[in-house]
């Protein structure tokens, strides 16, 4: 039982570090998209 029991914790670990890497990787991609839309701001006022 004392096997059963670590390997749930394991496998929660290993999802819980799946699912960070992934929204570090949306937050990555959130941010990329947001400096691109400052960008054409800048480029609108410039005009």
């Amino acid at each position: 039982m004392i096997i059963i029991v670590q390997n749930w914790q394991a496998i929660e670990l290993n999802g819980f570090i799946i699912v960070h890497k992934f929204l570090k990787l949306a937050n990555i991609m959130k941010g990329k998209k947001q400096e691109e839309n400052q960008n054409r701001s800048k480029n609108v006022f410039k005009d």
